[in-house]
């Protein structure tokens, strides 16, 4: 769990089997629900944590939620998802599928429902990464692609700006 992150009371992670990353200054509201593992009810397999493993269809994948991505109250994130950077879910959301840095998305399940500022975003975050260097706090640097984390230490650059690669620095 990221510096800058929050967790709102209510909210449920499940990430044992899986295992669960988030992200710096990731926001999860109110009884959302993250799961790790989760049953295929669909495939013929019998259901049920009481039932031997061998006759259970269970899908387990680590789950991501990016730096500054959101999930709305009461949406579910199932396993092997990722909430890709800055990415937001709307209120009551099934998060079935890969959502996209900087992509909007809400429905059972999602849909695209619009594409968040890049530009002012990135922006924003390169004035939490000034202020977080000013109080000691060492921030992953990501990628914008992806939202994972890439390298750590002074003097990285984040993002690509001016078709940098992650980790070059500007010409003098």
């Amino acid at each position: 769990i990221g510096s800058y992150t929050h967790i709102a009371p209510h909210t449920y992670l499940s990430g044992s089997q899986g295992g669960i990353n988030i992200g710096y200054g990731a926001g999860l509201a109110p009884f959302a629900a993250v799961y790790s593992a989760v049953e295929d009810y669909t495939a013929g397999h019998l259901t049920n944590p009481s039932v031997p493993p061998d006759l259970r269809g269970q899908k387990v994948g680590p789950i991501t939620i990016a730096p500054h991505a959101a999930i709305g109250s009461s949406s579910v994130v199932l396993a092997g998802i990722t909430v890709g950077l800055a990415a937001a879910v709307g209120a009551l959301s099934l998060v079935n599928r890969r959502v996209r840095p900087f992509e909007v998305v809400h429905g059972n399940p999602v849909r695209r429902a619009g594409m968040r500022v890049k530009d002012r975003l990135l922006e924003l975050d390169a004035e939490l990464r000034s202020r977080a260097t000013a109080e000691g706090i060492d921030l992953p640097i990501c990628d914008h692609q992806t939202g994972l984390p890439v390298a750590r230490g002074p003097g990285l650059y984040p993002y690509r700006p001016d078709g940098l690669t992650l980790g070059s620095r500007p010409a003098a």
